[in-house]
C-alpha cells in the first residue's frame, strides 16, 4: 500500500510543479509587459511633446532638447499644455541657478586679473548677470497671470536676458574671454533655449493676438520659417 500510495502522490506533485511553473512565466511576462509599457511612456514626452511642442522654435533643437530633458522627471503620460508651461517654470529655476554659478565664476576670475580693462569688463559681466537673473525670475511670476500684456512682458525680459549674455562675452577680451567664453556661450544657448520653449507654451489664441508685436522682433532663436 506504501508503494501504491507514492505512485499516487507522484502526479499530484507534477502537477503541482507545473502549475507553479505556468504562474511564474505568467509573472514574468506581465512584468515584461509593464516595464515596456512604463519605458515607451518615459520617452513619450520627446516622441510627442518635445520636437513637436516645446523646442520647435528652437535654432538649434538637439540642444533644446537636452535642456529640456535636466527638468524631466518620470514618466510623461500625457504631454499637457499645463505641464508643459510646468516644465518652462522649472527649465526657468533652473536656469537662474546656472546664471548665479557663471556670475560666481566672474567674480572670482575678476581676482585673478592684473588688467584693470578686462576687471571693469568682468564687473559689467557680474552686474548683467544679476540683472539677468532678476529678469527671468520676474518672467516666472508674470507668465503666473497668462495675460497677453504678462506674455509680452515676458517676452521683452527673457530677449533681455540673451542679449545681456550676448553683451558680456562681446565686451571681454584676452584672458578674461579666454576663461568665461564656454560657460557664457552654454548660459547664451539656455536663453535661446528659454524663448523658445517660452513660444510653445503661449495659448493659441493669446500667440494669435500677440504675433504681430511679436513678429518685428524676434531675435535668432526663431527659425526663419516661425516667424
Amino acid at each position: 500500500m506504501a508503494i501504491q500510495q507514492s505512485l499516487l502522490d507522484r502526479p499530484r506533485k507534477s502537477v503541482s510543479k507545473t502549475i507553479c511553473l505556468i504562474f511564474s512565466i505568467a509573472a514574468v511576462m506581465i512584468s515584461s509587459a509593464f516595464v515596456g509599457s512604463y519605458l515607451i511612456k518615459s520617452t513619450s514626452f520627446f516622441n510627442q511633446s518635445s520636437p513637436q511642442h516645446l523646442c520647435d522654435h528652437a535654432l538649434d533643437r538637439a540642444t533644446c532638447l537636452t535642456h529640456v530633458s535636466e527638468v524631466v522627471q518620470g514618466p510623461i503620460l500625457t504631454p499637457t499644455k499645463d505641464h508643459k508651461f510646468n516644465l518652462l517654470q522649472s527649465f526657468l529655476m533652473k536656469y537662474t541657478s546656472h546664471i548665479k554659478r557663471v556670475m560666481n565664476t566672474a567674480s572670482s576670475i575678476k581676482l585673478r586679473i592684473n588688467s584693470p580693462k578686462e576687471e571693469e569688463a568682468l564687473h559689467d559681466c557680474v552686474e548683467l548677470m544679476d540683472l539677468s537673473i532678476s529678469r527671468v525670475r520676474d518672467s516666472m511670476v508674470t507668465l503666473t497671470k497668462q495675460t497677453i500684456e504678462s506674455q509680452q512682458d515676458a517676452h521683452t525680459w527673457l530677449s533681455s536676458v540673451l542679449t545681456n549674455h550676448a553683451t558680456c562675452l562681446d565686451g571681454l577680451e584676452g584672458s578674461a574671454r579666454a576663461f568665461m567664453k564656454d560657460e557664457l556661450e552654454d548660459l547664451i544657448s539656455r536663453a535661446r533655449t528659454s524663448l523658445a520653449m517660452f513660444v510653445a507654451v503661449l495659448p493659441p489664441k493669446v500667440e494669435q493676438i500677440i504675433d504681430e508685436p511679436l513678429s518685428g522682433d524676434f531675435p535668432s532663436w526663431v527659425s526663419s520659417k516661425d516667424r
